[in-house]
């Protein structure tokens, strides 16, 4: 049953996050706080390793479709670099009950950017 979860839930994270750009950790990360009960880190850690794939194979696509802007995703990355080095180091470094009430507030803080954009 475990691994119907997670093919569903790659399934579904990934469908989202190529059609609209945000989703994947999103649909992920709650699916394996509550139905796996992987702690928060594990969930954190988890989501990211499991969303290589799609990073890969969606970005092949949308390379050879033509629409990657190399300029903004080359900023975009030298960015990355510091913000992972230190997200994952802070992350690792909050209390579990913290750690879970941040992801839960990033869910609800994007979910409402999203309802109330025009």
């Amino acid at each position: 049953m475990e691994a119907v979860i997670l093919i569903g839930a790659g399934f579904l994270g990934a469908a989202l996050t190529t059609i609209s750009g945000v989703g994947w950790g999103v649909i992920c990360t709650p699916i394996l706080l509550t139905l796996l009960r992987l702690t928060p880190i594990q969930a954190v850690a988890t989501t990211l390793i499991g969303g290589l794939g799609l990073n890969i194979i969606a970005g092949v696509i949308f390379y050879r479709l033509g629409v990657v802007d190399f300029r903004a995703a080359g900023l975009l990355v030298v960015g990355a670099v510091g913000g992972a080095l230190a997200g994952s180091q802070l992350a690792a470094s909050l209390p579990e009950a913290l750690l879970r009430r941040v992801i839960a507030l990033m869910i609800i803080a994007v979910g409402v950017h999203i309802f109330l954009r025009r």
